[in-house]
């Protein structure tokens, strides 16, 4: 029903705004990994320093 009332210009688009939610999902999965890596990073050098 959707289908008929968008043309098919309209659901390319819709496609590519989900396949670009899509990767920003990914970018933001991975950025918050690495910050959580960084975190675990600092934390295991201070102990390191500390003791």
């Amino acid at each position: 029903m959707a289908d008929k009332l968008l043309s098919s210009e309209s659901i390319l688009k819709l496609q590519e705004v989900k396949t670009s939610n899509r990767s920003i999902v990914k970018l933001l999965s991975s950025l918050e990994r690495f910050t959580q890596n960084l975190k675990s990073d600092k934390l295991e050098q201070n102990f390191i320093e500390t003791n």
